[in-house]
């Protein structure tokens, strides 16, 4: 009897000192941030179109276009886009600032702000074609995922826990949420998870819409706009005719617990002037598809009169997503209007079925004077002031140096028909 006792006293000192050793003890959580930007402006013509909406882009001008402009810096200056693959943020001082440095300034000082700032949080850019072309999407999606599963075991064996956020902006969420094409359907044979996406801008195609069900995704969060109009223009990628803005249930697809629709709204209210009315005026502003993403000191189409100005919606969605998730009686059809100069938020909960109003919530928001200290903490980020001159130089060039291209292509083609890297003839434009 004495010796059992003993055998149980020795298995729990043993046990006692396992959980107080550095390898008993839990991981730490440390939150991994990817940002996945869009498709690149398209430069087209006429007979570009007629390729796009085949599918056919490999003799393309648009194609060599994009290719062009994706390579040049300037690309990199208004939102956040590096080279292709799954690239650092690197925040050390540099005097090329850019999109990506700045959105992570802005996040980190909203982090703060609530609170919640972590001692670890790294983030990424993952670069893609930026082509308007579902194959495009496709191997983008299968490269991520490879990427990110290389990611994940490089960090658990830093004695790490990691948890994903994807942000992804108009097809870049459909980027992230076609890699459910390339993981198992089951919890247990899952390789991979994703703990917050975030969509912002994304098309929304029925061939994708039940992606979203996937056990990879353990929440998902999608943001949208009604002043967002290239979000229900996406005919050439989709066999249903037409994009759409939100996730709608029909017969083949339920709406799953984990999504949440977010419309998003930016108010500010104005002093009036007026020498007998004193009534403060207030601006409510639905943010257009480039500013769900860009900054303000984008090159075209961002409104600078819009009350959020310089801000993308995207600066804002991780800091949207924490209230949502420390209210869940919100519910999950939800209008979010961040009052900017009044520091609250006011929550919209609606019905799935027809849309109508359930209840109002206000959260508070970031007071007046910190929001005037992001604003210079983002506008420290800005590149230098001759950006649009650049853009539109960087497009002729483009342009120029597709039709070069095609011409090549279609001498190589025709007259030589080599595929050879040493031909004297064609040498630039010949594959490896």
């Amino acid at each position: 009897m004495k010796k059992i006792i003993g055998m149980i006293a020795t298995g729990l000192f043993s046990i006692n000192l396992l959980a107080s050793s550095p390898t008993g003890a839990s991981k730490p959580d440390v939150w991994v941030n990817i940002y996945i930007h869009g498709i690149i402006r398209p430069v087209v013509d006429i007979t570009d179109m007629v390729n796009i909406s085949r599918q056919k882009l490999k003799q393309t001008r648009y194609k060599h276009v994009t290719r062009y402009v994706r390579k040049n810096t300037v690309t990199h200056r208004s939102q956040a886009l590096q080279e292709i693959g799954l690239q650092p943020i690197k925040m050390a001082p540099n005097p090329d600032n850019n999109g990506s440095r700045a959105i992570v300034a802005v996040f980190k000082k909203l982090k703060k702000y609530a609170g919640k700032e972590q001692e670890k949080e790294f983030f990424y850019t993952f670069g893609w074609s930026g082509l308007l072309c579902y194959e495009s999407r496709q191997k983008a999606a299968k490269l991520l995922y490879q990427k990110l599963i290389r990611l994940v075991a490089e960090l658990k064996s830093k004695d790490l826990n990691p948890k994903l956020r994807i942000l992804g902006f108009s097809h870049g969420g459909n980027v992230a949420v076609q890699m459910a094409n390339l993981d198992p359907w089951s919890n247990l044979n899952s390789k991979l998870t994703v703990d917050e996406l975030i969509t912002l801008g994304m098309p929304v195609h029925r061939e994708n819409d039940v992606l979203i069900r996937h056990p990879m995704f353990k929440k998902v969060y999608h943001f949208y706009s009604n002043g967002d109009i290239p979000q229900k223009l996406d005919f050439i990628t989709t066999e249903y005719g037409s994009s759409f803005r939100r996730y709608q249930a029909r017969k083949c697809f339920a709406i799953p617990d984990k999504l949440t629709q977010i419309q998003v709204q930016f108010t500010k209210t104005y002093p009036n002037k007026a020498k007998y009315n004193k009534k403060a005026r207030s601006v409510t502003y639905d943010p257009s598809h480039i500013e769900m993403w860009f900054f303000g000191w984008t090159p075209n189409n961002y409104n600078v009169k819009a009350p959020m100005f310089p801000f993308p919606t995207a600066a804002f969605a991780p800091y949207l997503v924490d209230v949502i998730n420390q209210n869940p009686s919100l519910g999950t059809n939800l209008v979010a209007n961040v009052h900017l100069n009044e520091d609250k938020i006011v929550f919209t909960e609606r019905r799935w079925s027809n849309h109508h109003k359930i209840k109002n919530v206000t959260v508070p928001f970031i007071t007046p004077d910190q929001y005037n200290e992001l604003k210079q903490t983002a506008w420290t980020r800005r590149p230098p002031e001759h950006i649009d001159l650049t853009g539109k130089q960087v497009i002729t060039d483009a342009i120029y140096f597709a039709t070069g291209q095609r011409k090549l292509q279609s001498h190589c083609s025709k007259a030589i028909g080599c595929k050879k890297r040493n031909c004297s003839d064609c040498a630039r434009i010949c594959p490896a």
